[in-house]
């Protein structure tokens, strides 16, 4: 009877291997580093920062929806709140300013705390992972890497609307 558990055992630990693949992120951008949050099936995954040019693999051994989300750098939020203060300053002291300043400044406060919000929110990219029945297929080796599906995600930074985007 022990014997038969060990062998049902091992049945299911090889059925949970199977069930499994590797996301890759690459930030494609040239010049921006990437915070990249990555949200696995099962709670696996992590934050990391990824430069210019580098990937970051990811191994999933749950199939599912997967989220990754890309999030503005601390220099860029520190670049606005700079100029939420600027734009404050313009408004105390209108004396000091011409009018296409204040109207600016006006302007730029009135759309500060949407444009942060989302900023803060990050880009987020969804797909989907393989579950086990999606995985399995005749000659599929549980030793061999090269049988690990493989899913491959971009990242790259829109510089004209200051946003990270993903495909």
């Amino acid at each position: 009877m022990k014997k038969y558990e060990f062998s049902l055992s091992l049945a299911v630990l090889a059925l949970a291997i199977l069930a499994c693949a590797n996301l890759t992120v690459t930030n494609k951008d040239e010049t921006e580093t990437a915070i990249v949050q990555v949200i696995l099936p099962g709670g696996g995954g992590g934050t990391s920062l990824l430069a210019p040019g580098a990937s970051l693999t990811e191994f999933a051994n749950e199939g599912g929806e997967y989220l990754v989300k890309v999030l503005p750098s601390e220099a860029y939020l520190k670049e606005l709140k700079d100029l939420e203060q600027k734009a404050n300053d313009v408004l105390k002291n209108p004396a000091k300013y011409d009018i296409p300043d204040i109207v600016s400044a006006g302007e730029f406060l009135f759309n500060l705390p949407t444009r942060l919000a989302a900023l803060e929110a990050g880009t987020a990219c969804k797909g989907e992972l393989p579950d086990l029945e999606e995985v399995v297929s005749p000659g599929f080796d549980t030793g061999d890497e090269s049988d690990i599906p493989h899913y491959a995600l971009t990242i790259n930074f829109d510089e004209a609307n200051r946003v990270w985007a993903c495909n």
